[in-house]
């Protein structure tokens, strides 16, 4: 019988595969589709709605769909490892994981219905104009869960500095990370050029997630 936390720990390698296919798809695929912004112009909107079945698009529907399941083992598998040692911060860091859970679940439910709905659409400015509000929505859907995800990985990485439970540069990996995916949204709050730095500060502290995923999977897995 597995544990919660080997649950977590097979999670953990779900999301590296996981990864794997969304960046596949972000450098080749999606290009290839024109699909992709082209010397920082997004695609038009009469493009998107054409290409709106394209497999690339809803392969990624579905691993939002399993990449929200993953993180809500990951975090029942810390929760399990630290709520012992920090139970108010892991109940929160559980809390803000469910949350980001129900985002990505909304926002690839809600993209993969939308298709066979906007096929249906006959006028072709009415589509374009609603492929335009529910592209809004589920962007803002997904944002919402990366932000939740980061707000959880600060909790669970301030709880292990303190309290103990991980190794502590893993600690310092989940907070770094978690920083990094809130940052991309402040720009939007913070309306100046320098702003912008923060969206390159958030990449790099990003591209630590893969790093402690695969560490902390192999953690959880051993128990």
């Amino acid at each position: 019988m597995w544990g919660i936390q080997k649950l977590g720990g097979l999670a953990a390698f779900v999301q590296i595969g996981l990864m794997v296919v969304i960046l596949l798809a972000d450098l080749v695929l999606l290009p290839a589709a024109g699909l992709s912004p082209v010397d920082g112009q997004l695609p038009e909107a009469g493009t998107v709605l054409a290409k709106n079945n394209n497999p690339t698009l809803v392969v990624l529907d579905l691993a939002a769909l399993v990449l929200s399941q993953t993180i809500i083992l990951i975090w029942a598998g810390l929760r399990d490892r630290l709520g012992g040692n920090a139970p108010n911060r892991s109940r929160l860091a559980m809390a803000s994981a469910s949350i980001a859970s129900v985002l990505f679940v909304a926002g690839s439910v809600t993209s993969l219905n939308s298709r066979p709905m906007l096929a249906t659409i006959q006028d072709e400015t009415v589509a374009v104009t609603v492929g335009l509000g529910l592209r809004t929505i589920t962007g803002g859907l997904f944002g919402g869960g990366a932000l939740m995800v980061g707000w959880a990985a600060i909790l669970s990485g301030w709880a292990a500095l303190s309290k103990g439970g991980l190794p502590k540069l893993l600690s310092w990996l989940l907070l770094i990370s978690g920083v990094g995916l809130m940052l991309p949204l402040l720009p939007s709050a913070i309306p100046s050029p320098e702003a912008a730095l923060l969206l390159y500060v958030g990449i790099a502290a990003k591209a630590t997630i893969p790093i402690w995923t695969i560490w902390l999977g192999l953690l959880l897995w051993h128990g």
